[in-house]
């Protein structure tokens, strides 16, 4: 089902893309295998998935930066984050 979804947005390659709520990067991995972005932003409120996806996704796929938002925080910023690059 994703693959279909990202052929029907037919984003062109060297994109940006902007993964919100990206729990265990799923989504972020499709992008990055099939769609050949510049970069993946995941952005997760857990602590717990940003990590997770950032060892994994990154190990295997390539450019996903993740990032925590704290939903305590009033301004909402990362609290916490994880950078790959190609």
């Amino acid at each position: 089902m994703v693959a279909e979804f990202l052929d029907w947005l037919a984003i062109p390659a060297q994109r940006r893309w902007l993964d919100v709520g990206c729990g265990t990067g799923a989504l972020s991995a499709a992008i990055l295998a099939r769609c050949n972005p510049a970069a993946v932003v995941g952005v997760d409120s857990s602590e717990r998935h940003v990590s997770w996806t950032a060892a994994h996704i990154v190990e295997s796929a390539g450019p996903l930066h993740g990032r925590r938002r704290d939903p305590a925080s009033p301004t909402g910023r990362p609290t916490s984050s994880c950078r790959g690059s190609s």
